[in-house]
């Protein structure tokens, strides 16, 4: 699984970083960003978070 952004929907609001008990995702240059992928438990806590639905697990 992996975490997808759609930087088309994404505000940068920070919702889901916020959500991520696991640190996975951060703001980088203003945009969030998987930085630790392989930390992620597919809880959905971020996905379910964003106010915008930008963020999505996926299966790769």
């Amino acid at each position: 699984m992996a975490v997808s952004v759609n930087y088309d929907l994404c505000t940068g609001c920070r919702n889901c970083i916020e959500n991520c008990s696991n640190n996975v995702l951060d703001l980088v240059n203003g945009r969030v960003t998987p930085v630790n992928p392989d930390e992620c438990t597919e809880c959905l806590t971020c996905e379910l978070g964003c106010p915008h639905e930008a963020i999505h697990i996926i299966e790769e």
